[in-house]
């Protein structure tokens, strides 16, 4: 159940605040969310990139759920608009930092 349309389908329910529609379209999603992030840890040379990763993943879920809304508008297909979705600067620059203050 990952075709564009019934992902866009659950943007649109989540968008409506339906969770149980925005952890399915998570399900579908996560694991191209986060080989993404991986992707992008490893070639900032991070000392932990999976960690990194999973912090830049739970950062646009989370924006995915504010942002709901606004997919529609977008004219993206479902994937291609979450994996647009910028993630928090500050947030990975913070967590770069704190993961190789530890490494």
């Amino acid at each position: 159940m990952d075709t564009a349309d019934d992902l866009a389908d659950l943007l649109l329910r989540s968008a409506r605040g339906d969770r149980e529609a925005f952890r399915r379209f998570y399900d579908a999603t996560s694991s191209r969310a986060f080989h993404l992030e991986l992707v992008r840890a490893r070639t900032r040379g991070l000392a932990h990139p999976h960690a990194a990763a999973e912090r830049a993943t739970t950062d646009r879920f989370l924006r995915a759920w504010h942002a709901a809304p606004e997919h529609a508008a977008s004219g993206l297909a479902p994937l291609a608009w979450l994996l647009s979705l910028p993630t928090s600067p500050a947030a990975e620059s913070a967590h770069a930092c704190a993961v190789e203050a530890i490494a």
